[in-house]
């Protein structure tokens, strides 16, 4: 008999594939859970971070959703979203800056606190999923969170000890006390990112 474990698993896995595969944000393919997509929704309009960085672009569908919750919140900001292999082509919005490398490069990291420098900062992680990569990218851009908004990071649904971004937030949690997990955005019993809403206080 299969443990309750595993039977959540195979109930979330056909859902996650078509999620994955089949949702999209104005015709566009958005690798996003709808019960978070709902919640970036909110965070947005109460927060009104003027500067918005999304790691892990994939197709494009992601940062064009937050761009757009910024046109629908009336917000004067932008989205900088990074990917190491970019999908050809990436939707085009004027709000968005496409930056091609890896999210820890010191290069990149440096132009985006530079461009984040005096701006309300949300910061949004969903690139590489082993807790090393998590990590360094949570100690490189925490300071781009301003106190009120969040450092969301993505597909922590992965179990403690799995070496993925679990992992990486209960470490940096431990070593940064500047945030705490909003437990208010696990009410929808359903997310792709227990424990990954992190409150700047």
């Amino acid at each position: 008999m299969k443990s309750l474990r595993t039977k959540a698993a195979d109930a979330i896995a056909i859902p996650w594939e078509q999620i994955h595969d089949d949702a999209t944000w104005l015709g566009v393919t958005a690798a996003k859970n709808p019960t978070d997509a709902w919640l970036y929704q909110e965070i947005i309009y109460k927060v009104k971070p003027n500067f918005i960085l999304e790691t892990g672009s994939f197709k494009g569908g992601g940062a064009l959703f937050l761009a757009s919750m910024l046109d629908i919140c009336k917000v004067d900001g932008v989205v900088y979203s990074i990917e190491i292999n970019p999908e050809d082509p990436l939707p085009e919005h004027p709000k968005i800056r496409w930056i091609t490398g890896n999210s820890v490069d010191p290069k990149i990291v440096k132009l985006i606190t530079s461009a984040s420098r005096g701006k309300r900062g949300l910061v949004t992680l969903d690139s590489a999923h082993n807790t090393s990569h998590v990590i360094a990218e949570m100690r490189s851009y925490w300071k781009v969170v301003a106190k009120g908004s969040y450092l969301i990071v993505e597909d922590t649904w992965h179990l403690p000890g799995e070496g993925g971004p679990y992992d990486a937030v209960e470490k940096f949690l431990k070593e940064n006390h500047n945030f705490e997990v909003d437990k208010n955005m696990h009410r929808f019993a359903v997310t792709n990112n227990p424990r990954g809403f992190l409150k700047r206080k």
